[in-house]
């Protein structure tokens, strides 16, 4: 999948996400990818310029974490939580709680974990 193909696919997923409210608290696609907007801009300190903005990245990871937990929802635990970005595991937490609203969306939309799942940051940031 060439570069524009993965972009395309990527602003796809996110915008198909179903908003999941949580009430007072927002919303859970929102709240993740805001969590992977911030690890983003921590990430990039330092660095010269990178390929995809910090905004698509944020997308990117969005979704990734989501397509992951969909296909291995038992992958984390709590012990993980000191192991791995918090953003994986609330990914999962998603994922269990909204996993039918999601595969709806994006099966609408003609979208699979796998695909999203190819997607290459590395190839992404050239």
């Amino acid at each position: 999948m060439n570069k524009t193909a993965q972009i395309n696919l990527v602003n796809a997923a996110f915008d198909a996400l179903p908003e999941m409210g949580r009430g007072f608290c927002g919303s859970d696609k929102n709240l993740l990818y805001g969590m992977n907007l911030t690890g983003e801009r921590q990430h990039r300190r330092g660095h010269g310029k990178c390929g995809i903005s910090v905004f698509v990245a944020s997308r990117l990871f969005t979704v990734r974490f989501i397509a992951e937990a969909l296909e291995n929802p038992e992958r984390y635990t709590v012990e993980d939580l000191l192991k791995f970005r918090a953003e994986c595991i609330y990914a999962q937490a998603i994922v269990s709680r909204h996993r039918v609203e999601i595969e709806a969306a994006w099966a609408a939309v003609d979208i699979t974990p796998a695909q999203i799942l190819e997607t290459n940051y590395a190839e992404l940031m050239q």
